[in-house]
């Protein structure tokens, strides 16, 4: 029985009033000082940060590390002076204040929530598909020119090392990413991505991956043969989810060749969820098909002759692998598609 899980539907917000948001629970932001500062400025300023304990030289970030010119930089400290962020006891000397210190630390922590806050208003701009689990792998072709302390020139959000009996890694922390350097392997975790279909998830993830490896090259990391794990793509505050919930709140689908189908509410809203990009496309399409013909997707009745196409979830995979779908009936909940 084929199945369709086809791409595209992009739910049009006035018929399916989604709330695109992936909310998940978090600490209370920290008051951070009220100012204004750009990526430039707070790239110098966690430079600073992470090296309180050397004396800033000019020279050395100028060329060496962020390679502009030293007048730039020169306007980018005055600058952070004159936001109170940075001060010279003597024009020797360079020193992040306290102010300055919040301002990083707050980053560090308030940041993210921040981000969270404001992505309800991201997503009704660029769509309500959220992909994640985004994770590239690549292969260190020679690390001589790498040791820790130069990790301090990428200006992270923090780091961290764990060292184990047979195992060595360097944990790195952006805003957007995660990179963790193994002794032969890098791995970057890119970090949600909201758009409105996989293809623009993939070209920003993969944009942002690439970025990242250049970034690794200059500090004596060089790689390549880049990969892509499978990801996870789910749509937020569904009706498909809200409709299948109504018959199981723990829907599952196994599609054979390790893809599934599910029911995501861990997050607060709940989520139509796999992780075949196929998989994805094929159910969206479907979707949209079924919003163009105005059927009552709020009719149970109606949504189960959708699900009945649906449960017969068919990908190129499973024809190759003549492996059949199954739909997860827990027990004693009547079967709908029989």
């Amino acid at each position: 029985m084929v199945i369709l899980l086809n791409q595209g539907i992009q739910m049009e917000n006035n018929k399916l009033g989604f709330a695109h948001q992936r909310k998940k629970k978090a600490p209370n932001s920290p008051s951070l000082p009220m100012v204004s500062c750009g990526d430039s400025e707070l790239q110098l300023l966690r430079y600073i940060y992470n090296n309180q304990n050397v004396r800033f030289n000019l020279r050395n970030y100028s060329e060496k590390i962020v390679k502009i010119p030293r007048s730039t930089i020169k306007s980018r400290i005055i600058k952070l002076i004159t936001l109170g962020l940075l001060e010279k006891p003597n024009p020797a000397i360079t020193i992040i204040t306290s102010k300055g210190i919040k301002v990083v630390e707050g980053a560090k922590t308030g940041g993210e929530n921040l981000r969270r806050d404001g992505r309800k208003e991201e997503q009704k701009i660029l769509g309500d598909l959220n992909t994640h689990n985004l994770k590239y792998k690549l292969k260190i072709d020679d690390k001589r020119f790498f040791s820790e302390n130069r990790i301090k020139e990428l200006s992270p959000v923090r780091q961290k090392f764990l060292g184990l009996k047979n195992l060595e890694q360097h944990y790195i922390y952006f805003e957007d990413a995660t990179i963790v350097v193994n002794p032969k392997q890098i791995i970057i975790h890119i970090k949600d991505i909201i758009s409105e279909d996989t293809e623009t998830a993939h070209l920003e993830a993969f944009e942002k991956a690439m970025s990242y490896a250049e970034k690794l090259e200059k500090i004596g990391l060089k790689t390549s043969e880049i990969s892509l794990e499978p990801s996870h793509y789910a749509r937020v505050n569904s009706l498909l989810a809200d409709s299948l919930e109504k018959i199981d709140n723990r829907y599952f689908l196994d599609l054979g060749n390790g893809k599934k189908f599910w029911i995501d509410n861990s997050t607060g809203p709940k989520e139509d969820e796999t992780n075949s990009e196929e998989a994805r496309d094929r159910l969206d399409t479907a979707l949209k098909t079924i919003m163009n013909t105005e059927i009552d997707l709020l009719d149970i009745n109606r949504m189960k002759e959708v699900l009945g196409l649906i449960t017969k979830i068919h990908i190129a995979e499973i024809g190759k692998s003549k492996i059949e779908p199954k739909e997860i009936v827990p027990e004693g909940r009547p079967d709908y598609f029989g």
